[in-house]
């Protein structure tokens, strides 16, 4: 049986809600206006500090990551459907 999880400590940080300390997110990216949709990743993952609903990302640490920072899998294997989506406002992605 394949995990559903990359490891406890990743499945740990994305269960919390967005404002509750360092936080795994992530969040189903939106290309409709891309040039070339078919060539970016559908899922973005981000290491974030905890933030409000609004913040910006000037005030909030947002760190993007492609590999797990506690067992160093990529989280592309893992985080690959709609399932995983646990942020929709992109809000804290722009400055």
């Amino acid at each position: 049986m394949k995990n559903k999880f990359c490891c406890i400590d990743t499945e740990a940080r994305w269960s919390l809600n967005r404002s509750g300390g360092i936080n795994f997110r992530v969040f189903k990216t939106d290309y409709v206006n891309s040039y070339e949709p078919e060539m970016l990743p559908p899922y973005q993952y981000y290491m974030t500090s905890g933030y409000k609903l609004g913040d910006r990302g000037k005030d909030v640490m947002v760190i993007k990551v492609n590999y797990c920072p506690f067992c160093g899998s990529r989280l592309s294997k893992f985080y690959n459907s709609d399932f995983f989506v646990n942020e929709m406002d992109d809000t804290v992605l722009h400055y």
